[in-house]
C-alpha cells in the first residue's frame, strides 16, 4: 500500500489552501491549520501502525512456521506461500500433514530463509510454492521480474536439492476492478516467469490462475471477498485444482 500521495493531489491541495487564505481571516486560518496538523498526526500514526505491522508478523510468523518444522513428522508436506496459503486451512494433501509455511504480506525475498530453515527441519517429501502477488504491488516497485525470477529459482533449486517433490502454483487470479493498487502487467510478468522456471527444472504445475479464473481472465466474483483473497467456495476450487496435480506422480 502507497503511502506518499500522488502529485495531482498535492497540486489539488495547493490549490484549496490557496482558495481557503483567499476567503478566511487569520484566525480562521490558524484554527483549520491546528485542527489540520492533529488530523495528520492520527493518520500518520495510523500509517505507521500499518509499516510496523507487517514486518512485525513476519518474526512472529516465521518463529512459529520453524517451531511447527521441527515437530511436524517428516515425509509430510511444506506448503510455501503468502496470504493466499497462510488463511488457508489445510491439514492434509495427498493424505499427508501439512505444515502450512504462509505468510501473509511477505515476497518470495522474504520467505526464502523461512523456506530454507523449514525445509531442514520437517524433511518433507512434497514442497508446493506458491508466491509472487506481493511482488507485484506498490511496495515492491523496486525489485525487478527478473530479480523476482532468481529469487524463486534459488528457492527452488533449494526445495529440489533435498530430494523432495517440488510443484509450482501459478498466480492466482485478480479481480481487476477490485486490486486498483496491483501492477497488473508486472504480475502477469510474475505468472510468466512461474511457468517458465518450471518448466526448466522439470517440476509440476498447477495453473491455479485458470482454476479460479472466468471466460474474462478475471477472478469469478463469487470466489473472493476482496478482488484476490478467497472466500469458501474460491478455496474449493483452489485445492481440488492442487490435489489434481499434487496428488499424481509426474509421469501421469
Amino acid at each position: 500500500m502507497n503511502i506518499l500521495p500522488a502529485s495531482g493531489q498535492i497540486s489539488g491541495w495547493r490549490a484549496s489552501w490557496g482558495k481557503l487564505r483567499a476567503a478566511c481571516s487569520p484566525s480562521m486560518i490558524a484554527s483549520v491549520c491546528a485542527g489540520g496538523l492533529v488530523l495528520l498526526a492520527v493518520i500518520g500514526g495510523y500509517r505507521l501502525a500499518q509499516w510496523r505491522a507487517v514486518p512485525e508478523y513476519s518474526l512472529y510468523r516465521g518463529a512459529a512456521i520453524r517451531q511447527q518444522a521441527r515437530v511436524i513428522p517428516a515425509g509430510g508436506v511444506l506448503f510455501v506461500g503468502d496470504s493466499i496459503v497462510d488463511q488457508s486451512f489445510t491439514p492434509l494433501i495427498c493424505g499427508l500433514p501439512v505444515l502450512n509455511a504462509g505468510m501473509s504480506g511477505a515476497t518470495v525475498a522474504d520467505l526464502f530463509p523461512v523456506a530454507r530453515d523449514a525445509i531442514a527441519l520437517a524433511k518433507p517429501a512434497l514442497i508446493l510454492i506458491s508466491v509472487g502477488i506481493n511482488n507485484a504491488l506498490p511496495k515492491s516497485r523496486h525489485v525487478s521480474v527478473e530479480a523476482y525470477g532468481e529469487q524463486l529459482d534459488g528457492m527452488v533449486a533449494a526445495a529440489m536439492a533435498s530430494g523432495a517433490r517440488v510443484v509450482l502454483l501459478t498466480q492466482t487470479a485478480v479481480r481487476h476492478d477490485q486490486m486498483l493498487s496491483i501492477d497488473l502487467p508486472k504480475l502477469n510478468a510474475i505468472d510468466g516467469t512461474i511457468r517458465n522456471i518450471a518448466e526448466q527444472r522439470g517440476t509440476q504445475l498447477v495453473d491455479i490462475t485458470a482454476a479460479l479464473a472466468g471466460p474474462d481472465g478475471q477472478m469469478q466474483s463469487g470466489r473472493t471477498m476482496d478482488g484476490v483473497h478467497l472466500t469458501a467456495a474460491g478455496y474449493a476450487a483452489w485445492h481440488e485444482a492442487i490435489k489434481h496435480v499434487a496428488c499424481r506422480s509426474p509421469a501421469t
